[in-house]
C-alpha cells in the first residue's frame, strides 16, 4: 500500500491527500513510484510556482527546492495544468487537483490538473530536505 501522508475525505466523498511540508520529498517520490494509487484522489499541496519547466520538462509546475547534485539545486514537485489566471514566477501557491498521465514527446508525464489555485501571502519552507 502506498504512503498517502495525511488523508481525509472531501465533500464529494473522494479521498483527499495533503502533501505536507514534513516528508514532502518522500510523499512526492511515492506518488511518482505508485501513480495508480493516486489517480482517483484529490491532491492538496503548497509550493513555488514556475513557468520555466520542471526537471527538464516544459510548462508550469509547483515545487520546492531540495538538495541536489551540486548543492541546493534540486527540485521536487509536479508539473501542473491550470486554465485560470497564471501566478507570477516564484509566487507561493496552494493547489488542489487530480493527477493524469499524459504523453508528451513520446514520453509519459504525471500532471496535476489543478481545479483550485490560491496565491498565498504567507510562504512555507522553500527549501526542504525530507
Amino acid at each position: 500500500m502506498a504512503f498517502t501522508g495525511c488523508s481525509s475525505v472531501a465533500e464529494d466523498g473522494s479521498e483527499v491527500v495533503q502533501i505536507r511540508e514534513r516528508l514532502f520529498i518522500q510523499q512526492c517520490n511515492n506518488i511518482y513510484l505508485n501513480p495508480a494509487e493516486y489517480m482517483d484522489k484529490t491532491i492538496r499541496m503548497e509550493g513555488l510556482f514556475t513557468t520555466g519547466g520542471f526537471n527538464g520538462g516544459e510548462g508550469c509546475a509547483i515545487y520546492r527546492r531540495t538538495p541536489g547534485c551540486c548543492g541546493d539545486d534540486g527540485q521536487v514537485g509536479f508539473e501542473i495544468a491550470y486554465s485560470g489566471e497564471q501566478p507570477q514566477e516564484n509566487d507561493w501557491i496552494a493547489v488542489e487537483g487530480t493527477f493524469a498521465i499524459e504523453e508528451k514527446n513520446a514520453k509519459k508525464h504525471l500532471v496535476l490538473h489543478v481545479s483550485k489555485l490560491d496565491i498565498k501571502e504567507e510562504r512555507g519552507a522553500e527549501f526542504i530536505s525530507e
